[in-house]
């Protein structure tokens, strides 16, 4: 992201003035990028790259100020596009939203106030009774397989990851 600056730049009035306006130049035009590489394999996992940094040097009139400025940047940790591998609530579509096959739970993580956990296999998301091809309440670990093509849906308290 580059950041362009208004021109001219008056000259600072003041000692304090010069800092403050090479500060905010500095801040503005520093140019920063994220690099994030996928796993091999097929695999969804996030291995976060290190941030790269470029220094800017600005010359404004006046006295020469000098400026230190922190930049912190955080590799983000979201999964990449295509189909999830973990999900926790939610209607998907098996093959587009997440990977078909077997989805496991440890079971609920104890905020639910009923302590239980809902699956649902659908032929559609219609929301219809009749598109329901299986479902269950659920006390603790469990496992569903569901195909490609299919929905899925998930409610309560617990988190499912595709194994």
């Amino acid at each position: 992201m580059v950041y362009q600056l208004p021109l001219p730049v008056p000259p600072p009035t003041k000692k304090h003035t010069a800092v403050k306006v090479v500060g905010g130049i500095v801040a503005g035009v520093v140019v920063f990028g994220v690099g994030v590489a996928a796993g091999s394999g097929g695999s969804n996992s996030v291995t976060p790259a290190a941030a790269t940094v470029k220094t800017v040097t600005v010359t404004v009139p006046g006295p020469t100020r000098t400026v230190i400025e922190t930049l912190t940047v955080q590799p983000t940790t979201t999964q990449p596009p295509g189909p999830k591998t973990q999900v926790v609530n939610g209607t998907f579509h098996v093959g587009e939203d997440i990977v078909a096959d077997r989805w496991k739970t440890d079971g609920p993580s104890g905020a639910s106030a009923l302590g239980m956990c809902y699956w649902e296999r659908e032929k559609n998301d219609s929301g219809d009774f009749s598109a329901i091809i299986a479902n269950d309440n659920i006390k603790g670990p469990a496992s569903i397989t569901v195909n490609a093509g299919e929905f899925v849906k998930f409610d309560g308290d617990c988190s499912w990851s595709h194994s």
